[in-house]
């Protein structure tokens, strides 16, 4: 946590840090000996915590906090005084002050105003996480990047996580993705985690003005560290992009990844280097890598029609196996998930066939039906749910890439785009026949953040939705 420390009293500073250092040893402390070298510090440090006395020379504190909320919006204000002051405190709330504090200040009280305020800035900042990670769902999913002079202007980076392992190990893996977007982010960047496929994570921030480039591949080591008796595969930005560049270079990557069963499983690299190694691959070998890896989900998934398809085309392809020099780390992809079986070069069809044949067994006479009908009522009836391609996909048993390009192709529509406009026109419908606020109709129709709401809105209908409540009101 980023802190300045404003007051003209020196002993007071000093106290005061000494208190917020025995907290937590972590602070980061500016010190400012007037309201106008505060504003200064303000401009340079980017807070997330100012302290400052109510009186102070050149500038009071008042002012300061008046013109110093204009510059920092996120940051939170404790207010110091000498005397207790009602028209004081009054005026410290009016401006969104979080405490107010009377001199000496005691340890108790100023351990519990920084628990208060840093309890306020994680809630801030775990709404703009979420404002952000949906914003960047939204163009992956549907490849659209509607206007927003923020995100717009905002710099991206990602990492590309593939875990071929167990799924217990992916479950601590979410944990650690976690931890990390609120350890690393900081008031200039925020860092947010998608899950795409069961195996695939994205690690992304949106950066502001002044932020360090290399903090995504600082927190790739960090996780690849932690993991380091896992099989963990990344994938790093070495620049960062736009958000349209970021979603596009991580739509490649997800189109490439196959080539990790051929030269990097297990490693850490580029975005850069992927692409290099997908270009020297041939392109029939690109392939056979590519069916090694949909067999493989085929079987997880248990679409035994689609491992039959994709085992014969991996058949009329194996002469491709014989010609690679290094099969390592085909080998081991194939044995961390079918460890029951010996993997080498010369049994690698026939154990294909034995583990097709058990798959066999258990889908036989009790079919899937993946009907786009089906799921389509489930989002009709359940739109409000925290729904998305992946939670539909585990939900129907299939995958969400095969889920989004069967329901594109027998909708017309895409799955995303087809959800939300199911939300925003049972939005419409509570706008026009309900009293409920505009912030509740979101949260009831399942939008956490009220500004994408409200881009979703304008998109479909043309129209702000308080510009829809007005017309109701008007006729």
């Amino acid at each position: 946590m980023r802190i300045i420390l404003a007051d003209d009293e020196v002993f007071v500073r000093y106290g005061l840090k000494d208190m917020l250092q025995q907290i937590n040893s972590a602070f980061e402390i500016w010190e400012a000996a007037d309201g106008a070298e505060l504003l200064g510090l303000i401009d340079k440090v980017k807070p997330d915590l100012i302290f400052a006395d109510i009186k102070m020379p050149k500038m009071s504190g008042l002012e300061a906090l008046k013109r110093g909320k204009e510059k920092s919006e996120d940051a939170q204000w404790i207010i110091l005084s000498g005397y207790s002051d009602f028209e004081f405190a009054r005026t410290c709330i009016k401006y969104g002050v979080a405490e107010y504090l009377l001199k000496p200040l005691s340890f108790e009280e100023v351990k519990t105003a920084v628990d208060k305020t840093s309890a306020l800035l994680m809630e801030k900042y775990k709404n703009k996480i979420n404002e952000v990670r949906n914003n960047f769902i939204y163009s992956l999913e549907c490849h659209d990047y509607f206007e927003d002079e923020e995100a717009n202007n905002a710099n991206f980076q990602a990492v590309v996580f593939y875990i071929d392992t167990k799924a217990e190990i992916q479950d601590r893996f979410k944990e650690e993705l976690e931890k990390a977007c609120y350890t690393a982010g900081d008031s200039e960047s925020v860092f947010f985690w998608i899950q795409r496929e069961q195996n695939e994570f994205i690690l992304a921030m949106q950066a502001g003005e002044k932020y360090y480039p290399r903090k995504i591949k600082y927190a790739a080591d960090r996780l690849k560290k932690i993991f380091q008796e896992c099989c963990v595969t990344a994938y790093y930005m070495n620049d960062p992009a736009s958000k349209k560049e970021a979603a596009d270079q991580i739509i490649k990557t997800e189109k490439n990844i196959c080539v990790r069963l051929y030269s990097g499983l297990g490693e850490i690299n580029s975005l850069s280097d992927l692409e290099n190694q997908t270009k020297q691959m041939e392109k029939d070998a690109f392939l056979f890598f590519h069916n090694i890896e949909n067999f493989r989900i085929a079987i997880f998934q248990s679409e035994y029609m689609k491992a039959v398809n994709v085992l014969q085309q991996i058949e009329n392809s194996e002469n491709i196996i014989e010609r690679q020099k290094n099969t390592s780390s085909l080998i081991k992809y194939l044995s961390i998930y079918f460890p029951e079986y010996q993997w080498e070069k010369v049994n690698l069809l026939p154990n294909m066939y034995k583990i097709l044949a058990k798959i066999g067994q258990k889908v036989r006479g009790n079919k899937q039906k993946n009907n786009i009908q089906e799921i389509k009522a489930y989002i009709d009836e359940n739109f409000y749910l925290q729904l998305s391609v992946q939670s539909l996909a585990n939900k129907f048993y299939i995958t969400p890439n095969y889920l989004s390009s069967l329901f594109k192709k027998e909708t017309g529509s895409n799955l995303v785009a087809y959800l939300n406009r199911k939300r925003i026109e049972e939005a419409a419908y509570l706008i026009k026949n309900t009293n409920m606020t505009i912030k509740e109709i979101a949260e009831k129709v399942g939008y956490n953040s009220s500004r994408y709401f409200t881009k979703l809105f304008y998109e479909q209908y043309k129209k702000y939705p308080s510009e829809l409540r007005k017309r109701r009101f008007n006729e």
